[in-house]
């Protein structure tokens, strides 16, 4: 007996190694996953409890980029629709009025966005030659993550509510005002992701988006009360004092070319100087708004790289071009917005 179980263990040994490479290599799966079709998918990830899209690819990381972007489209499409809806309903209910309206316009564009996001191992499809995964979010899971972000927000933004109500500057009103409007787009679209996962909880929440719907408007009718006389120093371009006149003016504060109650002080440097045949200049611009009686209330001030040139002319329209660009990206972000922990 004994010699006969040593002729048969060799085999057993052979057959049990078969067993387990089959069993971990993905091209051998005999099965296929409920969550590959469309019509047996909630017996694994019920509607109500998640969201989850499967996809194909060529490779599993293909298969799971596939995934994610089916998942990132539906975000998007039900985001579209429910910010669309509402906004035609204050549409309707303001068609006599002049409104400014906070921009909602949300857009999932990483995976990294999609808060919660899980993927379940791949399934190799020998008939397709392809791999499916599947990706899934668990709605009370993602509510949970989603959630403390909310109230912190909340709480940042009825905190601030009370600075803007205590502050009777109107510039410095609508520095705080801007500090909230600032940080709108990152509660929106944790809003609407949560408003997609779970709606009943997100409701909670609704009258945060009413009330920032209404100091956009507040906001955009203070500004329209400041008026700025722009005061430039003999170095600034016609260029220059334009661009910035411009980006104030759209941003809705009032320019006027007489003496007022603020004053934006422009001061540049655009004149290159010449050091062994070359000409070479280090742009800068500073901007600082003040009232009349010199008190500070901004400013923003800003060094570029060394340009150099073989001829004057090349190398200041070089830095007037260099320093209008800069203007379009960092002026209004930098002089009238801020951080809440600025």
């Amino acid at each position: 007996m004994k010699a006969i179980l040593r002729n048969w263990i060799p085999l057993i040994c052979i057959l049990f190694s078969l067993i387990i490479s089959c069993a971990s290599n993905p091209h051998s799966s005999s099965r296929i996953p409920d969550w590959i079709s469309y019509e047996t998918i909630n017996h694994v990830f019920p509607e109500n409890e998640y969201l989850a899209r499967t996809r194909s690819g060529v490779t599993p990381y293909a298969a799971q980029i596939n995934a994610d972007s089916e998942l990132s489209a539906y975000f998007n499409q039900n985001i579209k629709s429910i910010t669309q809806a509402e906004d035609n309903y204050l549409n309707k209910n303001n068609s006599t009025t002049s409104q400014k309206t906070l921009s909602r316009s949300i857009t999932i564009t990483s995976d990294s966005e999609l808060i919660g996001l899980r993927h379940t191992d791949s399934y190799f499809s020998k008939k397709e030659n392809l791999y499916y995964i599947c990706a899934y979010i668990n709605r009370n899971e993602a509510w949970n993550l989603i959630e403390p972000k909310l109230k912190i927000f909340t709480t940042n933004f009825e905190n601030t509510k009370i600075s803007c109500k205590n502050e009777s500057e109107p510039f410095n009103r609508v520095i705080l005002q801007n500090r909230i409007l600032k940080e709108a787009d990152d509660f929106y679209k944790l809003y609407y992701l949560a408003y997609c996962l779970s709606p009943d909880n997100t409701k909670n929440y609704s009258h945060i988006d009413t009330q920032l719907q209404k100091l956009s408007q507040e906001n955009f009718n203070l500004k329209n009360t400041i008026k700025l006389q722009i005061i430039t120093n003999s170095n600034t371009s016609d260029q220059i004092k334009i661009k910035t006149e411009e980006l104030l003016t759209k941003e809705g504060f009032v320019i006027s070319q007489t003496k007022t109650s603020y004053l934006a002080t422009i001061n540049t440097n655009i004149i290159a100087e010449k050091t062994n045949e070359i000409y070479s200049v280090y742009p800068q611009f500073q901007i600082s708004i003040t009232k009349s009686d010199g008190t500070a209330l901004a400013n923003y001030s800003k060094q570029l790289n060394k340009i150099s040139s073989y001829t004057k002319e090349t190398a200041e329209r070089l830095a007037i071009n260099k320093l209008t660009t800069d203007l379009d990206n960092n002026l209004i972000n930098n002089l009238l917005y801020k951080q809440w922990s600025e």
